[in-house]
């Protein structure tokens, strides 16, 4: 396994000598060597970077089986 070029990086290298992370900073120009600017997940405890709104990629799908257990049980209640 071919490590990431960037000094102190210990991921795999994917492209150009980088790791995925790397090479993403390398293709928008931005310095390889600063820390990350990521926003966390928005549940406490969880360091996940986020993937769409407040949610990192394994809580937003959780929030999206709630969302929509809801929606089936509300759509089964009729009014009075």
């Amino acid at each position: 396994m071919v490590l990431c070029s960037v000094d102190g990086c210990n991921r795999q290298a994917k492209s150009l000598g980088y790791c995925r992370a790397h090479y993403q900073r390398f293709k928008k120009g931005t310095s390889l060597h600063d820390p990350p600017l990521r926003e966390e997940c928005s549940i406490r405890g969880c360091r996940r970077i986020l993937h769409r709104d407040t949610f990192c990629d394994p809580h937003y799908t959780q929030y999206r089986e709630v969302v929509r257990a809801l929606g089936e049980v509300g759509a089964g209640v009729t009014a009075k």
